[in-house]
């Protein structure tokens, strides 16, 4: 797993490095986690060997927080982690082939301007990812939402 969990105070991630997959360092005492793995415990029981990279930070909003490409948001900064990912991969001797690309987003896209451009916004995220930060054009996207999340309970 390589991930980057951008933060005011401080970057917690996995300093550059691919690790193990576990806890994440910098929420709570003990770490935290997320799908991922139950995601790839899955992919294991296929015959899979999934390398994880994980760019999350909560409570964002797409439009505001992550922007297009080239804004100076949150999208700028995950693609720049991607690209040391990728490099670290390639450094440990493994080839890395793209396979999914999982978002689980849009509560606080949920009211306002942000929600009627919430499709555009993801569509062009999409797009940008599977045609120019992977290069794979068919490349298949999970979509999650919390829907128990008290924004989107009131405004599905």
């Amino acid at each position: 797993m390589f991930y980057t969990f951008p933060a005011k105070q401080k970057v917690n991630s996995s300093n550059g490095k691919w690790i193990t997959l576990g806890p994440q360092g910098g929420r709570f005492e003990k770490g935290h986690f997320g799908p991922e793995i139950s995601f790839a415990r899955q992919l294991k029981t296929k015959g899979y060997q999934p390398a994880i990279f994980k760019f999350s930070k909560g409570a964002t909003s797409l439009a505001k927080s992550w922007k297009r490409p080239g804004e100076n948001g949150l999208t700028d900064k995950m693609i720049a982690s991607y690209h040391k990912a990728m490099k670290a991969l390639k450094e440990d001797g493994h080839t890395g082939v793209v396979r999914g690309f999982i978002w689980i987003q849009g509560e606080s896209d949920s009211h306002g301007k942000s929600a009627v451009a919430y499709s555009k916004n993801l569509s062009a995220l999409i797009k940008y990812v599977r045609n120019d930060l992977t290069n794979v054009p068919n490349l298949p996207v999970i979509l999650g939402i919390d829907e128990q999340h008290k924004f989107v309970k009131k405004r599905p």
